[in-house]
């Protein structure tokens, strides 16, 4: 059996809670910040996981519900150590081992390159481990600024990099500099301003002056990279426009709403299908044949056979009436059940919104109760690529303008 480690550690306990009052309860438990899970509803009881510090505060929100707490059974390792207190080296044996995967789980197994054409992985490989990046360190030992610096410093073709471990791997994320194939459009002096509002996640500039730095808030238009450098020439500061060029990605949010019922009721079709006839004339309709029962549920579609192409308006014809019979079922889905619907349709929402190049870093859930019904407020935190060029339009020095007004 996996358990979650946290929980683990910290203990906690199976309990059933027996009385009539369940929205009540559960209100109570959510008003207060109790953490439940693998919560089971029943027609007199409430079955549920709760943290061992959370079980000691339910006797005071249970206060005045006329409900009883039974504890079906305990797990963790406060329970673990009271059970196996007397034993001190098989205790001593389990946190060694425990200790051991740890350390073993934050070790680099493996590292792996993308994003590469021109540069050889190797290459990166054996930079990264002249910096201290190699197979079989730990991961809190490596210094990855370090490692980052290099190579930008050491290869001259990365126009940005990331990295980022995943279980035991680390993974680099690379784009390499662009080619140039058009030496008129790359030479226009130009700005990089900001197409969106978002807060700066990382820049690398390649040429022009930076006016924003990492979680400087930006708005729409403002300079993100200048494309006028000062240069001294002769003991004097002079203007040189370049076409600026940089490798941003801004961070923002997204907030999406959902709802779900806990008691939804389905249609369930029973394959019946019944068809009438009926004669529609000017002043009524009579009905020929009619099969369909008259306690069941039916799904309607209406099809209008004219016997007269001349009237416009069907007044005058046969009316045929199709009928597929189905039931409502109830389906009642438990708290976990339909939170994890509702985490289902926040991310289905985001991927509708967000553009193939967009990163989501982290998606957050706030969970609230309203009778019957959860409601979730879900924020997803994105990267994306933001900027544009802006030509610069006036780049005359005064030293040149001088010059054009000389006859």
């Amino acid at each position: 059996m996996s358990y979650n480690i946290p929980k683990f550690f910290r203990g906690y306990v199976r309990i059933r809670i027996f009385g009539f009052q369940r929205e009540k309860i559960i209100n109570r438990f959510a008003t207060s910040s109790i953490l439940l899970w693998r919560i089971i509803l029943k027609s007199n009881y409430i079955e549920m996981n709760i943290s061992l510090t959370d079980f000691w505060r339910i006797k005071s929100i249970l206060k005045g519900t006329h409900t009883k707490v039974k504890i079906i059974k305990k797990y963790g390792l406060p329970f673990l150590i009271n059970k196996y207190r007397g034993r001190k080296i098989f205790v001593i044996g389990i946190f060694l081992t425990l200790t051991v995967l740890m350390i073993l789980s934050n070790i680099v197994l493996d590292i792996n390159v993308y994003g590469t054409e021109r540069i050889d992985d190797e290459k990166i490989l054996a930079v990264a481990k002249a910096a201290g990046l190699s197979k079989g360190k730990p991961e809190f030992v490596i210094n990855y600024d370090n490692v980052v610096n290099s190579l930008y410093r050491e290869i001259g073709d990365i126009a940005w990099l990331n990295i980022y471990q995943k279980g035991t791997s680390v993974n680099i994320d690379i784009v390499e500099t662009v080619v140039k194939t058009s030496e008129s459009l790359e030479s226009t002096p130009c700005d990089i301003v900001a197409d969106k509002k978002a807060i700066i996640h990382d820049i690398v500039t390649l040429s022009g002056v930076p006016k924003v730095k990492a979680k400087d808030v930006v708005n729409e238009g403002d300079i993100l990279v200048s494309g006028e450098i000062d240069v001294e020439k002769d003991g004097e500061i002079l203007k040189k426009y370049v076409h600026a060029n940089a490798k941003i990605e801004g961070k923002m949010y997204l907030f999406i709403k959902e709802e779900q019922e806990l008691e939804v009721a389905k249609k369930t079709y029973t394959g019946n299908v019944y068809r009438e006839l009926q004669l529609d004339l000017h002043f009524g309709k009579f009905d020929f044949i009619k099969t369909r029962p008259q306690n069941s549920l039916f799904e309607k579609k209406e099809r209008y056979i004219s016997l007269d192409p001349f009237i416009k308006e069907n007044k005058f014809g046969f009316v045929l009436n199709e009928y597929a019979e189905y039931r409502l079922e109830k389906t009642i889905y438990t708290i976990d059940e339909a939170k994890r619907r509702l985490q289902k349709k926040i991310y289905e929402n985001i991927s509708l919104e967000v553009s193939d190049d967009t990163r989501i870093i982290d998606v957050r859930f706030d969970y609230g109760f309203k009778g019957k019904r959860i409601m979730v407020n879900g924020i997803a935190v994105l990267i994306e690529k933001i900027g544009q060029n802006k030509t610069i339009e006036n780049t005359e020095t005064p030293e040149t303008s001088e010059t054009k007004d000389v006859p």
